[in-house]
């Protein structure tokens, strides 16, 4: 992706996150970002319902709410004042093929999964109904292997590693882990701009830790978890991305119309994770 760094020359894989939407049909093609190394091994395992499973389990941690409710507004009212007037006179099919252009674009290393729960989403955007929470096991897949939710299962387990310490290992003694905000998952970066992860979540709204199995060698301290991650998000544009956003691709425009002139509905998004994660008291 052309951009400039912070020492001005044009390097076509710099990343800037104030302007993460930058030459979006510059498809750029880069490895997902670092995992940390902080003692703590993480890895999948395959849960066929944890939608349902989580019901019978005991939140153990999460992130607080951000309160982010202004892009799940929506109306026939909304305040046009910076907003292209280019979109006002177009049809609602016409609003529509432009918003599944930035998709496209936003998609276009994933051709055969995210790009089609990206469809998916529009429709859902497009037909209703809300309700129920939309879910996807491509979205899912890709949000657990994503460096972002890898990076947040070890930051997760860290702290409970020092919970665990502080009670001899004795998982019922530890009460439910408040996640700090600045760990929450987010899923954006080079990568994730044009693999899926970005515009069809980014920033995320709450997540939800659940355990499902502990066991722990009291002779050696090492311990495993397993956990069902519950994180939910909202499928809605703010005016403020609107703006930043509009000159970029005119899909962010478009949609924020949709959304707040036309009366279409933004919705939930729950996205489970299963993950094992391992440590030594």
């Amino acid at each position: 992706m052309p951009g400039q760094n912070p020492s001005g020359a044009v390097n076509p894989y710099y990343y800037d996150p104030n302007n993460p939407f930058d030459n979006i049909t510059a498809v750029v093609d880069v490895p997902d970002d670092q995992v940390i190394e902080n003692g703590i091994e993480e890895e999948d395992f395959i849960e066929n319902d944890a939608a349902y499973i989580i019901t019978q389990l005991r939140k153990i941690g999460g992130t607080q709410g951000r309160g982010n409710t202004d892009d799940m507004t929506f109306g026939t009212d909304g305040n046009t004042d910076g907003i292209n007037p280019y979109y006002a006179n177009k049809s609602d099919q016409e609003l529509f093929d432009e918003m599944k252009g930035l998709f496209f674009w936003t998609t276009y290393l994933k051709p055969n999964t995210l790009r089609i729960t990206g469809e998916k989403m529009i429709n859902k955007f497009k037909n209703g109904p809300q309700n129920p929470p939309f879910s996807d096991d491509e979205l899912n897949k890709a949000a657990s292997k994503s460096s972002a939710m890898k990076n947040f299962a070890k930051d997760f387990g860290d702290l409970l590693n020092v919970k665990l310490r502080s009670v001899n290992g004795n998982i019922a003694q530890v009460q439910n882990i408040d996640i700090p905000q600045n760990l929450r998952p987010k899923f954006n970066g080079l990568y994730n701009k044009f693999a899926g992860l970005q515009i069809l979540v980014n920033d995320t709204e709450k997540t939800d830790i659940h355990l499902k199995n502990y066991t722990i060698d009291a002779a050696s301290g090492n311990w495993e978890a397993d956990l069902i991650i519950e994180i939910t998000d909202h499928f809605g544009l703010d005016k403020n991305d609107a703006l930043a956003y509009q000159n970029k691709h005119g899909g962010f425009g478009a949609w924020w119309t949709l959304q707040h002139k036309r009366n279409y509905k933004p919705f939930i998004t729950k996205i489970y994770v299963t993950k094992k994660i391992k440590g030594k008291l």
